[in-house]
């Protein structure tokens, strides 16, 4: 029989998949342990078979990099996400298991901004790893949205990691899309050392346009290693597209499949396929990057290595990776394309086992092709009942080719309903094996979380939802063993005296322990309450309960040692400041001598000395530690000051002026750059920028933000600046029609006011005519004029429309009664007429 045992409650959603490890040492005994991120900025070490957590952290704690006061960023922060309610760690981490790392990032709200970390946690104690964490940030040339001087800057507050992270020959690749196509954002890939975490490379999909995101409805990158250093693929959303080969990092990659060899790190575009529709999609924000790629096992025949990948569209797409197929406008050179079967959009990555693929669409079932010689079934074999709300990315368990299931999870999109775990028959996918609403009561799942991936390890299926992580396994199969005691604080250095608890996870289990190092059993002392330590001693516990076989012994070492410097202070406190600061760094610890780090490495004793103030004239983070005999070392203190960029000014000042100004915008940042606005909206980067003195002919007002390298965005500067205008001439007849040739006068109220005039319908300027006395208007004429005076502004321009009709024609003799015949003469009175 197969059920839920139990469930993690955490403290946030469960985006992210969870992560397994076997026979881990962590908690003073060896675990399988399954690893939980959540959006709430904390990761989880939980015993795989017991409800029992081993550690938790909080990325958002000064601890882990964070400043005072960080919190997660909520969507009325960012606007546009299915990310609710707050955003954290979305991408599912990637871990080492030769370093015991495991990699992770976070998303926070800090000072008021934005900020990505990439963490590199120990797997045992959830502690930073060595240089960790570090700020992910940069830029690439280009012309694209956003640019500045040629430059793109990548934007936290607009970009959303949701891909999983890669780890690949000792590099870390973390992908960036957006938050549901808002703001002027575009697909990145950032890889780090993984053991400095110094940044290694940059890659920009759309460097000369715009968007282009890497979602993948939340798979992870997919790589091979079939040639030297590896390949890396990826599939980016809708976005602008102009590449053809030879291809290069320049060119943008809209609704593309593209490699990339990577090299130490960096990352270099060596073969892409587009669909030849790429601009229909792109105009129905179709995105082919709606799921992830599916990489085959090794295919006889020409088409040795291939993938699977399916987007918005619905379309089956087979592709060989040594060839993708680059971009036709009628038809897509590729090994093999299905339409017309699934019955809606994809965001789901497609599943493989045994020579068959499995694939689902929102509204619709699950699928079942048969793979051979490198082509799937033209029609699916075999497919679910079930209509899927939404499709999701399934996964397989099988012992060899033998007894395969299909793992998959409905999600109503974060609605309040539950999830539901569906089991299929691997060979045979409309017959289900179990779904977790058979039996609700005890099975039912958490609230659902959109595109979550089950994990299946070691007999147990772990489904992510809303704040918990559900366990499912063979009830048959509940632990016949008790679980192993749990040593609380963590085993480790202590500096005077340590009181450590023994818990454990099984219902009515008895502790036994030992503190002379020796194996113990149920004759060993009984634990009852916290253990008191005041030297260095090593507990070694083992649990017992009814019906159960013993427990594991769980066993650590607690170290007496020197009590560490305390942590220096930081004046001012860190934050944002309009101007230089100038920041001391004190220490409460007697004869304490601080070092200190400007390039957000870990400090050190090899590090500079602190011994005067620190000028912070541009945003800076200041990680500091203290050392003093006797002591161990501080812990690390940060301080991230921004500095933001010096506001605007104008020159001439704001004010009430009479005649046109040039107003010149200035800012004393070097290599500031200027954006403007004059229509009474907040100025971004995205507005005006300045590059020459701004004429203003009518009252305006003037809004201004500056940037620079190193600066934040400064505040706004505003001015209204307020003309008085030469008045309007005069125009006399007033326009109309007439029957006759009018002879027009100008005239002006404003002393010594000249007046410029067209007759053609053009806007007067001072080098049109200039009024000197009557015009004759004989024919239909429009006069505009406009008016100049020495102190005042231009005057605005004054229309004139003169209708100038045809006489009536006069006959002679006049009309009356004679007595013989008359000749007579008709003719127009007005002269040229005919």
């Amino acid at each position: 029989m197969f059920g839920k045992y139990f469930a993690y409650p955490v403290d946030g959603y469960v985006y992210a998949q969870p992560l397994y490890v076997s026979g881990l040492n962590i908690a003073g005994g060896i675990h399988d342990v399954v690893f939980i991120a959540t959006e709430h900025d904390s990761v989880y070490a939980m015993d795989a078979d017991h409800n029992q957590p081993l550690w938790h952290v909080s990325l958002l704690d000064t601890a882990h990099g964070a400043a005072a006061g960080a919190t997660t960023p909520t969507k009325a922060d960012i606007g546009g996400t299915s990310v609710v309610p707050e955003i954290g760690i979305t991408s599912t981490p990637v871990i080492d298991t030769e370093t015991k790392t495991i990699f992770v990032v976070a998303k926070s709200k800090e000072n008021g901004g934005f900020v990505e970390r990439l963490h590199a946690l120990d797997l045992t104690t959830g502690e930073e790893q060595p240089n960790s964490p570090v700020v992910i940030g940069g830029s690439v040339p280009g012309s694209g949205v956003g640019s500045i001087n040629g430059v793109i800057a990548f934007q936290p507050v607009l970009q959303l990691s949701r891909v999983g992270l890669l780890l690949l020959n000792g590099q870390v690749y973390v992908t960036y899309a957006s938050f549901g196509d808002q703001g002027s954002y575009h697909g990145w890939i950032f890889s780090y050392d993984a053991t400095t975490l110094r940044q290694t490379g940059i890659y920009n999909d759309t460097p000369a346009g715009s968007k282009g995101g890497i979602w993948e409805g939340g798979a992870g990158l997919a790589a091979d290693t079939v040639i030297d250093g590896g390949r890396i693929f990826m599939v980016s959303g809708n976005g602008t597209f102009n590449a053809n080969p030879p291809y290069s990092n320049n060119q943008d990659f809209g609704d593309s499949v593209v490699a990339l060899t990577p090299s130490n790190g960096t990352l270099q575009v060596s073969d892409a396929w587009t669909p030849f529709d790429q601009e229909a999609l792109n105009d129905a924000d179709g995105d082919q990057g709606s799921a992830g790629m599916l990489l085959l096992p090794d295919q006889p025949g020409s088409h040795v290595h291939e993938l699977i990948q399916v987007g918005k569209n619905a379309r089956l797409e087979v592709l060989d990776r040594d060839n993708l197929g680059g971009y036709n406008t009628t038809a897509n050179n590729i090994v093999q394309e299905i339409s017309g079967q699934l019955s809606g959009e994809v965001g789901s990555t497609a599943a493989y086992w045994n020579n068959a693929v499995y694939i689902s669409s929102n509204d619709g079932s699950m699928l079942q092709y048969t793979l051979k010689n490198g082509l799937l079934s033209t029609a699916p074999v075999s497919k679910s009942t079930h209509i899927f709300h939404r499709g999701p990315s399934a996964v397989t368990s099988s012992n060899g080719t033998s007894n395969g299931i299909l793992w998959a999870i409905d999600a109503v999109n974060n609605q309040v309903t539950v999830s539901t775990l569906y089991a299929f028959d691997a060979n045979d996918v409309s017959k289900v094996l179990y779904n977790s609403q058979e039996n609700s009561a005890r099975d039912s799942a958490g609230k659902p979380v959109k595109f979550t991936v089950p994990l299946v390890a070691d007999g147990k299926v772990y489904v992510g939802a809303q704040s918990e992580v559900d366990v499912y396994g063979l009830l048959s199969n509940s632990p016949t063993t008790t679980a192993a005691p749990r040593l609380t604080p963590a085993p480790g250095n202590f500096t005077s005296r340590e009181s450590v608890t023994l818990t454990d996870a099984t219902s009515s289990a008895v502790i036994y322990y030992t503190t002379d190092g020796s194996v113990p059993t149920t004759s060993s002392s009984r634990y009852l309450g916290p253990i008191v330590l005041s030297a260095t001693t090593t507990i070694r516990a083992m649990a017992v309960a009814p019906g159960l076989d013993n427990s594991s012994v769980s066993s650590g070492t607690y170290t007496l040692v020197d009590a560490p410097a305390a942590r220096p202070t930081v004046s001012p406190a860190a934050g944002v400041y309009t101007s230089t600061q100038k920041v001391t760094l004190s220490d409460t610890t007697t004869g304490a001598v601080i070092y200190y780090t400007t390039d957000l490495s870990t400090p050190t004793t090899s590090s500079i000395h602190y011994q005067n103030p620190i000028l912070v004239s541009r945003s800076t983070t200041i990680r500091a530690m203290a050392v003093a005999a006797g002591y161990n070392n501080s812990a690390v203190v940060n301080g991230k000051f921004t500095i933001q960029t010096p506001a605007a000014t104008f020159s001439p000042a704001p004010g009430s002026y009479t005649s046109t100004q040039n107003v010149t915008l200035a800012d004393s940042a070097s290599e500031a750059v200027i954006f403007y606005t004059t229509d009474g909206t907040t100025p971004t980067t995205a507005s005006a920028q300045y590059h020459a003195p701004i004429a203003i002919t009518l009252s305006t007002t003037i809004k201004a933000i500056a940037r620079a390298p190193g600066f934040a965005v400064s505040t706004v500067s505003s001015g209204r600046f307020s003309l008085t205008p030469t008045a309007r001439p005069t125009i006399l007849p007033a326009a109309g029609a007439y029957s006759s040739a009018q002879n027009v006068t100008l005239s002006d109220a404003t002393s010594a006011a000249v007046i410029y005039y067209t007759t053609d319908l053009s806007t007067p300027t001072t080098a049109s005519a200039r009024y000197q006395g009557p015009i004759a208007v004989s024919r239909s004429t429009t006069i505009r004029a406009m008016a100049v005076a020495p102190g005042y502004s231009n005057s605005a321009v004054v229309n004139a429309k003169y209708t100038i009709g045809t006489p009536a024609p006069t006959i002679s003799p006049a009309a009356g009664a004679y007595a013989s015949a008359h000749g007579f003469a008709c003719g127009p009175t007005h002269l040229g007429l005919r």
